[in-house]
């Protein structure tokens, strides 16, 4: 059937793509056709940017990730591959809990900061603790 669409010998059409080579530049062609390109950097740097206003607002990874992928259609950007979006995320998700610590930083008194250290998740039993105090870090 595809040889016919494409009024191409079947025997042909069957050693089509032994090659990566070809597989991939066609992809590309297609892609470039089709209005879409490889993300620069730039344009990565903007995609950061919008993973963090979505981590600001969102703590879900899940609902970032869907967000990501919505961003990149939107943009006619080919998303890169599954795992550096989701260490993107991941490190959104983490740009966001420090700067909302930071925003939140001045609010806390020594006995805030006292009553926190002795906060315990009702669920699990762990110890709450900032950001910052999981790094090491002086409150």
């Amino acid at each position: 059937m595809a040889a016919q669409v494409f009024a191409v010998d079947p025997v042909e059409l069957r050693s089509y793509g032994r090659r990566a080579k070809t597989r991939t530049e066609h992809l590309r062609l297609v892609a470039q056709y089709l209005g879409w390109r490889p993300p620069s950097t730039l344009e990565l740097k903007e995609f950061d940017e919008f993973l963090l206003a979505r981590a600001m607002e969102h703590d879900s990874p899940t609902l970032l990730f869907r967000l990501a992928c919505e961003y990149l259609i939107s943009a006619r950007v080919i998303r890169p591959g599954p795992v550096i979006v989701v260490k993107r995320v991941a490190h959104a998700r983490e740009q966001a809990q420090r700067e909302t610590f930071a925003r939140l930083a001045h609010e806390f008194t020594d006995v805030r900061r006292a009553a926190g250290r002795r906060a315990r998740c009702p669920a699990s039993g762990a110890a709450w603790r900032s950001p910052a105090r999981r790094e090491g870090l002086a409150l």
